[in-house]
C-alpha cells in the first residue's frame, strides 16, 4: 500500500491518495480489502463531519451498493446528499443501469464513452457543483481506480480521474 501526502505547509489544497497493488504480498485476502475500503469510508465520514464537501466518482458498483457501504460505517449517505454536503457522480450507473435513482446530488452522465467522459465530468464540476467547490474544504474520492480502468481503459483513466484545478477554482 502506498500513501501520498500533501506537501508540508499545504493545508486545504493538498491531497491524500491511497494506492494499492494486488501484486503486493497479502493483498489477496478479501478481508484485507474489505478493511481497506472500510477505512476509506471512515475517512470520508470524518471529512464530512469536519465540514468538507465530498464528491465521490463511482466507477465500480451500483449506487445502492455504494450507499450501503457508506451506511456500514455510520454515514447516512442519503441524508448527507440531501443536505448538500456530498455529491456522487454515478459513472457506473450511467453506463450500466437503465434505471436512475432520483436522489438529490446524485449526478449522471448521458453516455459514458472513453473519448468524451473527461469533458462531461468537467461540465459537472463547472456546472452543478461549481458553487459547492468554491469552498476550500473539498474531498474527492474515486471509487475505484481499477473500476475506472476496466471501464475506460488504461490510457484514458489517468486523464479522466485527475482533478482539473482550473475547473475547481471557478
Amino acid at each position: 500500500m502506498y500513501f501520498l501526502e500533501p506537501p508540508k505547509g499545504v493545508t486545504n489544497e493538498g491531497s491524500l491518495g491511497c494506492f494499492f497493488s494486488f501484486r503486493d504480498e497479502g493483498f489477496h485476502s478479501y478481508r484485507y480489502l474489505r478493511c481497506l475500503f472500510i477505512c476509506l469510508f471512515l475517512l470520508l465520514r470524518r471529512a464530512i463531519k469536519s465540514g468538507y464537501f465530498t464528491v465521490i466518482s463511482n466507477y465500480s458498483v451500483p449506487l445502492r451498493s455504494l450507499l450501503h457501504r457508506c451506511n456500514s460505517v455510520g454515514l447516512d449517505a442519503k441524508s448527507v446528499l440531501e443536505s448538500s454536503k456530498m455529491a456522487i457522480i454515478d459513472v457506473f450507473g450511467s453506463r450500466y443501469s437503465p434505471l436512475r435513482i432520483e436522489i438529490e446530488n446524485v449526478l449522471y452522465l448521458d453516455k459514458v464513452e472513453p473519448e468524451t467522459i473527461k469533458p462531461k465530468i468537467d461540465r459537472i464540476y463547472c456546472g452543478s457543483l461549481r458553487d459547492k467547490l468554491k469552498s476550500e474544504k473539498v474531498v474527492r474520492m474515486i471509487y475505484t481506480l481499477d473500476g475506472a480502468t476496466l471501464m475506460l481503459g488504461e490510457e484514458q483513466t489517468p486523464e479522466t480521474t485527475q482533478s482539473n484545478d482550473s475547473n475547481q477554482k471557478h
